[in-house]
């Protein structure tokens, strides 16, 4: 029978709650698992902090809810005895933590580039990969991951019991109800979001272009169960904001999806710098984040950068990538989980090598629901139809659990994971030193090549590393030049090799 964890830290829910909501958590817990076995799936709890499970799977307690090496270290092994199908994370980041992996992008002057000096990720859960702050080393996913977050330094214990009720009783709808899409675009980004968009759902109707469109938005719209938003974020806040040369117009308030806006089955994805950033609310006056607002209203599902996240104007790479693909896999009748390690797999796989923005799009983009949901039913096949022919649309069944054939796409999900790890070559995570004549010619290079300003810009050169089954090329290497222009951060991508340059792609801050 395939297996579920419920993975959390029991000291930490019970300082936020006391026993007594600790118990409660307990109990919706323990009706979420009778719903799986219903379903064919085996759910178990285990606590990070509990010595008893730390001794049968060999690995030692984390008592410190902070203490990421060690919930690495808990995961790993968890895994190497068990093998389990999914790995629900119970729990926001004060309750599990994320991995903080070091941005190769970081500027210590974020008027000129990138302001994160961490990538807060979930992303080394789903690898097999040891313990390690470098995400170049987390390249090849294995492992189906979310997390189930309640409100980071919340003490409403109603918060997690809802979204575990939500996960207990979802059911599983055909593809034809989640199109079309609520989609709304940044009007910099028409271009990029409509490309999206045609590869969804086979057309860009629909897409809401913010400026001149705006909020309020009709509830007919917001309540469509499938959402794509590629707009602006910023962190700890409650809002998206479109843009049209320097004006930034409000574009969504999370605040505004109260009250019956969302429906419950909405699976929601946004490229949006911070979309998934998980913050107290405390510190926007009160406000939840978006995260948090989809969850409460019982979306099965969201996606989301934890900090910023990049796409260019026009064609899709990075942000755009991963929601599409993630989306593509969703209608496809994936779970929520498979689809994220599929589009992680997919990013991955088409690329010739990870540029370090690659590596930070790959570690930021998180799912917070429960990674066994199926929003999508799958067609079955059924004793009336002749053999080998698919059921009819009108008879398809749908499927509220794991689908037939699960081990088997499971085996070739984690041979194709090791096999990106051990063949995918990456850029370092700590820049080169340039002398200062290359640094010039390369930044004239790239200012002709991209027909851009740089004499204010940032260059950061990054040697590529080889992989186990995979040489670097003959001297190859990145260049990342960043700037702010009138229109927000703007990075250009180069990759050089034998001394020939290769590209410049125009990448835009979310």
């Amino acid at each position: 029978m395939p297996t579920k964890v419920l993975l959390t830290h029991t000291a930490a829910l019970r300082a936020k709650y006391g026993r007594a909501g600790l118990n409660r958590v307990r109990d919706a817990a323990t009706h979420l698992a009778a719903s799986d076995r219903a379903r064919g799936l085996r759910t178990r709890w285990i606590a990070l902090d509990d010595g008893r499970s730390a001794r049968a799977l060999r690995v030692r307690k984390v008592d410190d809810s902070s203490d990421h090496e060690g919930a690495k270290a808990f995961v790993d092994g968890l895994y190497a005895a068990w093998k389990p199908e999914y790995l629900v994370l119970l729990g926001s980041v004060d309750v599990v933590p994320m991995q903080p992996l070091r941005n190769p992008l970081y500027s210590r002057d974020p008027r000129r580039g990138d302001p994160d000096e961490t990538i807060p990720s979930d992303l080394p859960y789903a690898c097999e990969e040891r313990f390690s702050l470098d995400p170049g080393r987390f390249r090849g996913p294995t492992r189906v991951v979310g997390r189930l977050p309640d409100t980071t330094g919340g003490d409403d214990v109603a918060t997690l019991e809802r979204v575990l009720a939500v996960a207990a009783r979802y059911e599983p709808s055909e593809r034809r109800a989640y199109l079309p899409p609520f989609a709304l675009t940044a009007a910099e980004w028409r271009g990029s979001s409509s490309l999206t968009l045609e590869r969804l759902a086979g057309s860009a109707d629909g897409l809401s272009e913010v400026p001149p469109a705006g909020p309020p938005w009709p509830a007919g719209a917001t309540r469509r169960l499938l959402h794509l938003v590629n707009c602006h974020g910023g962190a700890a806040d409650w809002r998206y904001y479109g843009q049209r040369e320097r004006s930034y117009p409000l574009a969504l308030d999370a605040g505004d999806l109260a009250d019956g806006r969302l429906r419950e089955r909405t699976v929601g994805t946004a490229e949006c710098c911070y979309g998934g950033m998980l913050y107290d609310p405390e510190l926007a006056g009160g406000h939840a984040g978006f995260v948090d607002t989809y969850l409460a209203a019982g979306a099965y599902g969201y996606v989301a950068a934890t900090n910023v996240a990049y796409g260019p104007a026009n064609g899709n790479d990075g942000a755009d990538l991963v929601c599409r693909f993630f989306l593509q896999h969703v209608l496809g009748g994936a779970s929520l989980g498979r689809a994220l390690l599929q589009a992680r797999q997919d990013y991955v796989f088409q690329k010739a090598t990870l540029s370090p923005i690659d590596l930070k799009t790959l570690a930021q983009f998180t799912l917070y629901g429960d990674p066994s949901v199926h929003a999508v039913a799958r067609p079955r096949v059924d004793a009336a139809a002749a053999p080998g022919e698919a059921v009819p649309k009108s008879r398809a069944v749908a499927d509220a659990g794991p689908p037939e054939g699960v081990e088997a796409r499971r085996r070739r999900l984690r041979a194709n994971g090791r096999a990106l790890a051990a063949s995918t070559t990456r850029a370092s995570s700590t820049p080169a030193r340039l002398a200062s004549g290359e640094l010039s010619r390369i930044k004239t290079e790239l200012s002709v090549r991209a027909g851009i300003e740089t004499a204010a810009a940032e260059l950061r050169t990054f040697d590529v590393v080889s992989a186990p089954a995979a040489a670097a090329g003959a001297d190859e290497r990145f260049h990342v030049l960043m700037e702010r222009d009138r229109a927000g951060l703007r990075a250009v991508v180069a990759r050089e090799e034998a001394g020939r340059m290769y590209g410049a792609t125009v990448l835009r801050e979310r």
